[in-house]
């Protein structure tokens, strides 16, 4: 089992790209990917969704899902 720290650690890291998400910050959100990043959307037209494949593609990915959650 991980260290306390460390469950703490990815603890902080949750719960401030989730407060990111929730206040639809995307510069705040995009803080917590790498330029090398993947995202996989349940959101569109194929079976599994879409993957979005680095930084660029993946911040558009979250403004699609952003936008929707403002439906």
């Amino acid at each position: 089992m991980p260290s306390l720290e460390a469950r703490m650690s990815l603890w902080n890291v949750l719960e401030g790209y989730a407060a990111a998400g929730n206040a639809h910050d995307i510069d705040g959100m995009m803080t917590f990917f790498t330029d090398d990043c993947e995202f996989y959307s349940a959101i569109g037209p194929d079976v599994d969704g879409t993957r979005y494949i680095g930084i660029e593609k993946v911040r558009e990915g979250l403004l699609h899902f952003l936008a929707i959650c403002l439906l």
